[in-house]
């Protein structure tokens, strides 16, 4: 069982403003800290299947600060191997 990942500092704001859509299918999440790259790929598994996604994507954690990304990966689906 996974708990909701702390990813900003900020207790109170609504999701919606940590969230901006640029494209159908591209969103940009702004968060405080940088979770483990394996915790937030089991997160957002869990996340998407609860959310009832079924699609394959690519997530990059970008650092402001450093100006380059520190991880990216591709996050099958749960049914990718199935098809």
């Amino acid at each position: 069982m996974l708990t909701n990942l702390e990813i900003t500092k900020t207790e109170g704001l609504p999701m919606k403003k940590l969230i901006a859509v640029f494209y159908v299918n591209t969103y940009l999440v702004k968060i405080d800290t940088i979770p483990p790259k394996d915790t937030l790929q089991n997160y957002f598994t869990t996340e998407l299947e609860d959310f009832n996604v079924w699609a394959d994507c690519n997530a990059g954690l970008y650092n402001h600060y450093q100006k380059r990304y520190v991880y990216e990966y591709y996050q099958p689906s749960a049914v990718s191997h199935f098809t």
